[in-house]
């Protein structure tokens, strides 16, 4: 009888209770990428991006907090990301996505271009979390919208990150 009273009441948990059960998901089990957003806000200056992370472990995990985020052109100049916003734990199911929308200026104040920015056609560098195990971690890819290839040009001192969250489709 207490067994079956247990298993009603996990049933029951509300998604942070039940999340707060997982284990954290770790840069090792997710597959990383960057989306370059074509659509710009009126201001020309702030660009969009998207970082999707996929859980290619063989557990669920929980995603608390923000990943480290950076984006350099080899070891010179480097731009870090910043989270802003309230963070929520996220379940990532085994095959699943984890999303955080980017913000950064890709074109100097001044109307300069491209050549003008700290990090110009940047890698990017992610990993989960909490996770200290991230030595050999290499870079992720940054892509367009159509999965080619795209620039990653950062004329910003941050990366703003906003929390993460389940996408609508991945």
């Amino acid at each position: 009888m207490a067994a079956l009273t247990l298993s009603v009441g996990l049933v029951g948990c509300d998604e942070p209770r039940a999340t707060a059960l997982r284990a954290d998901c770790t840069t090792k089990n997710l597959q990383w990428k960057v989306t370059v957003l074509k659509k710009k806000p009126a201001d020309g200056i702030h660009h969009r991006a998207r970082l999707t992370a996929k859980n290619t472990g063989s557990r669920e995990c929980s995603f608390r907090g923000f990943p480290k985020l950076e984006v350099r052109v080899g070891k010179g100049p480097s731009v870090s990301g910043k989270g802003t916003g309230t963070v929520l734990p996220v379940s990532v199911a085994t095959g699943s996505y984890v999303s955080l929308d980017l913000r950064y200026d890709d074109a100097t104040r001044k109307g300069g271009g491209p050549e003008d920015c700290s990090v110009q056609n940047g890698a990017a560098y992610a990993t989960a979390p909490h996770d200290k195990q991230v030595r050999g971690i290499g870079s992720i890819p940054v892509v367009d919208e159509k999965g080619g290839p795209a620039s990653f040009n950062v004329c910003s001192a941050t990366v703003r990150m906003s929390p993460p969250k389940r996408p609508a489709a991945s």
